[in-house]
Parts: C-alpha cells; sequence; structure tokens
C-alpha cells in the first residue's frame, strides 16, 4: 500500500510495450492492483507487429490476468 493509502493505479500511455509495460510490472511488483484500459494505450507498428497486434498481444494475453485486469473502455 503507498504511503497515501492507494491501493489501485490505472496506466493509460504511448507505448504499451516499453512505458505501459514498465509501470504495469513495477506496480504490479509493489502490491498494486493495475487496471489498463483497453484501448487507452497505443504502440508504434514495426516490420514484425501493427499496432492493433501489439496492443491486443499485450493486453489481451500479457497483461491480462497476469500483472493487471484490462478492462474495456468502449
Amino acid at each position: 500500500m503507498s504511503p497515501k493509502g492507494k491501493t489501485e493505479l490505472k496506466i493509460t500511455g504511448l507505448q504499451t510495450d516499453c512505458c505501459i509495460g514498465a509501470a504495469v510490472k513495477c506496480g504490479f511488483e509493489r502490491g498494486y492492483k493495475i487496471i489498463v484500459p483497453r484501448y487507452a494505450n497505443t504502440a508504434f507498428g514495426n516490420k514484425f507487429m501493427t499496432v492493433e497486434k501489439s496492443c491486443d498481444y499485450y493486453n489481451n494475453f500479457m497483461r491480462n490476468g497476469r500483472y493487471a485486469e484490462c478492462i474495456s473502455v468502449r
């Protein structure tokens, strides 16, 4: 629990595979309940994965049910 009594973090941002991933894991390791709203984060596409595939992979496979709860905001 944080010094201010917070137990939950909601994380959004740009690079789901980098910055958001680090924030999710750090918060999880410190005992926070992590919420990642689907469609409130994105990534840069590359020759291996499109933006859509990258976001889908991280939000639906890597995080959800492991490090975070990925909720729908649509």
